[in-house]
């Protein structure tokens, strides 16, 4: 019963259910009040009785009501959730290629972890004409591999310059690798960390009826995390240089090697694939 109710009211969140739902209550109110007005009589007590010559009547105004309901919601919301970026979003939708740079380990001053790409589709989500990244994490030196990993939270800013600055922020659990997995301590009870970031990157509004192709910019660790595991990997490295043996540790305990921490982890570009 509860799945049927979760279904029910997953289909009333979106944007066509919402407009068809209140469409719905519009008509039925404004049909029921004029049913009142022609029904409803009091001769020898309260009556309600629909004269015959109404009844076909309101049955087709009832569906011309819904209908103009409807149609008249559709394009309120639709000019609501248009905006001065809607253009913008529009050249920036398909399919990227997103490169990260090398990560060089602080103590072993070698690559830890080599320039790294993954796909990422921007699409516009039809319920609030907002922009979506979705990730398709392969390969990944920390992480499990994960097609599903979507960002929500993109805003733009207009630049003096006359280009333009797409922010995008992430925060959820991630699951990391076995191998990562392997190499700390934890309660046993899940291998999923707290990660938080946030990038900004900047690209230029090409001539009309052309794309956006190219966006470059920086990213960060806003909880530090990602910085602990690229700090992780590389202690593992100095013990192999060593010959040592790599003793687990936990997470917290790993330092982060920056004179002030800001959380910078570097460029990132994105290059158009399609």
């Amino acid at each position: 019963m509860t799945d049927i109710l979760k279904s029910v009211l997953g289909l009333v969140e979106a944007r066509s259910a919402k407009l068809a739902l209140s469409a719905l209550i519009i008509s039925t109110l404004l049909v029921a009040g004029a049913l009142a007005i022609v029904s409803v009589n009091y001769d020898n007590g309260w009556k309600f009785e629909v004269p015959p010559t109404f009844k076909l009547a309101f049955v087709v105004a009832y569906f011309v009501i819904f209908v103009a309901s409807w149609f008249i919601l559709y394009l309120l919301n639709s000019k609501d959730a248009a905006d001065v970026y809607s253009e913008v979003r529009e050249l920036l939708k398909g399919g990227w290629l997103v490169s990260y740079r090398a990560n060089i380990g602080p103590v072993s001053q070698v690559v830890t972890v080599p320039e790294r790409q993954t796909q990422c589709q921007i699409v516009i989500n039809p319920d609030n004409m907002k922009l979506e990244l979705a990730f398709k994490l392969k390969n990944n030196p920390l992480f499990r591999d994960d097609e599903k990993q979507q960002i929500r939270d993109v805003g733009f800013r207009y630049n003096e310059d006359g280009g333009y600055t797409m922010f995008y922020y992430f925060t959820g659990q991630r699951t990391i690798n076995s191998d990562i997995a392997e190499s700390l301590v934890t309660d046993g009870s899940t291998d999923e960390i707290p990660i938080e970031i946030f990038g900004r990157v900047t690209f230029a509004k090409p001539s009309r009826g052309q794309l956006v192709n190219e966006m470059a910019g920086r990213w960060y660790d806003l909880n530090g995390n990602i910085c602990r595991l690229f700090a992780l990997l590389d202690m593992k490295k100095v013990a192999e240089i060593k010959q040592e043996p790599f003793e687990r540790v936990r997470l917290l305990d790993v330092p982060i090697h920056k004179k002030y921490f800001d959380a910078d982890m570097g460029e990132v570009t994105f290059s158009r694939s399609t």
